[in-house]
């Protein structure tokens, strides 16, 4: 590493997190393996200036790899990481936020994996989103759909569908949707089905 006590978060270096890594990188690295990623970094820390990158820089470290899509040549490359070297190389490059795409590289076009993000306004308990998660997870059950919660670090919690990587993107996208929109018509003083923050108020 270099500069290895350089904070990123207050109290917490560069080292820190990379023997955070190297400790969890056993449960960790099935979720995050060959998963293309989209990562925020911040290599001054925290509070300096952060940027989004999901593809590969000069000067990339080698144990952080990268694939084309073969159906999108004209696209830049993507980047992955497949042990935990790669993961160390995340702390490296002050990365603060790893975002796994929804398949692996191998079938990029076919994910094995639905999200539905429950991200709750300020003002909403936490027990009203774990119970929102525990509706939608017997919704799910419904459908014949397994799932199980993942915190996403803040007062959301994603429920995760794995899925076989039998379809594109469309019908999955299709699918959950949809059932986005159902639930915000049958529970409007629930859900709503939008990115957009200034309407998730209570």
């Amino acid at each position: 590493l270099t500069h290895p006590d350089r904070e990123l978060w207050p109290g917490i270096t560069k080292r820190d997190l990379a023997g955070y890594w190297n400790s969890v990188a056993e449960q960790a690295l099935p979720g995050l393996a060959r998963r293309p990623l989209a990562i925020v970094r911040c290599p001054e820390g925290r509070d300096e200036p952060c940027f989004f990158q999901r593809h590969p820089i000069p000067g990339s470290l080698e144990s952080i790899h990268r694939f084309k899509r073969r159906d999108k040549k004209s696209e830049p490359d993507y980047i992955y990481v497949e042990d935990v070297q790669g993961l160390i190389a995340l702390a490296q490059m002050g990365v603060l936020e790893i975002h796994i795409w929804g398949s692996h590289v191998d079938e990029v076009d076919r994910p094995d994996r639905m999200v539905f993000d429950l991200d709750p306004a300020d003002d909403v308990p936490f027990a009203d989103v774990k119970s929102a998660a525990l509706h939608l997870r017997d919704v799910l059950d419904a459908a014949r759909l397994k799932s199980f919660p993942l915190l996403s670090g803040g007062k959301g919690i994603h429920v995760v569908v794995p899925l076989k990587p039998r379809h594109g993107w469309d019908v999955i996208k299709g699918f959950s949707g949809g059932l986005a929109q159902r639930l915000a018509a049958e529970q409007p003083e629930r859900y709503v089905a939008t990115m957009a923050k200034a309407k998730r108020k209570g």
